[in-house]
Parts: C-alpha cells; sequence; structure tokens
C-alpha cells in the first residue's frame, strides 16, 4: 500500500495546490480591481462575492489529502504534512519547486489585463 497510497496523496494534493492557486488568483485579480475602481458598482459586488467565495473555498479546499487536517498557511514543510508527516510533494519537477509563483503570475496578468482594458 505504500507506493500507491504515496502516489494518490502526492497526486491529490497537486491538484489541491492548483486549484488553490486558482482560487488565490481569483482573490488577487478581484482585489486588485476594487482598489484601482476598475469594477463598475454591478462588477464590483460581483468581485466581492467572488473574492468571499474564493477564501471561503481556500479554506475548505487546503487540507492534507491523507490526514484531512487543514494546512494553514505553514502547513507543509519540507514537502510533508505537519501534522502527520505523510509526503505531499514529489519535488522532481521546476513547477513543484516554484508553486508559490502562481498566485502572483496570476495577479500580474490580472493587472496587465486591467491597464490593458483602461488604456482603451
Amino acid at each position: 500500500m505504500g507506493g500507491s497510497h504515496e502516489d494518490w496523496v502526492i497526486t491529490e494534493f497537486r491538484a489541491r495546490e492548483q486549484r488553490q492557486n486558482v482560487a488565490t488568483g481569483v482573490t488577487l485579480a478581484s482585489l486588485a480591481g476594487l482598489a484601482s475602481g476598475f469594477f463598475t458598482e454591478g462588477l464590483a459586488l460581483m468581485a466581492v462575492i467572488a473574492t468571499v467565495g474564493s477564501i471561503l473555498f481556500g479554506f475548505s479546499n487546503w487540507s492534507c489529502p491523507s490526514c484531512s487536517k487543514h494546512l494553514g498557511k505553514n502547513g507543509v514543510r519540507d514537502g510533508c504534512c505537519y501534522s502527520c508527516g505523510v509526503r505531499l510533494k514529489d519535488d522532481s519537477s521546476w513547477m513543484e519547486r516554484h508553486w508559490h509563483l502562481g498566485p502572483a503570475l496570476l495577479l500580474l496578468a490580472g493587472v496587465i489585463v486591467a491597464l490593458l482594458i483602461r488604456s482603451r
């Protein structure tokens, strides 16, 4: 069971991590749009709803696939769950080593799109 369970945990954590990055990107892009005054009144309400929904989704999504403990901000240490110690990450690829850049890149893309739309 060791290898197949470990592979499943790593695969499931990778999927949760990707969903978390998307939720963080939506939150950051919505907050950036709200802070810049880019949205009209109706879009601002939708951005607030998207922000709250993304944050709530993030809390429910960000847990260890093996023990189901919430990982919080620092729940992954050296690629393992802080609670049960199961390996969550296979650090073999560049993306796995640099996953934390995802939200920043999504925010940058959102700002660029907002600036392009605003300059028209």
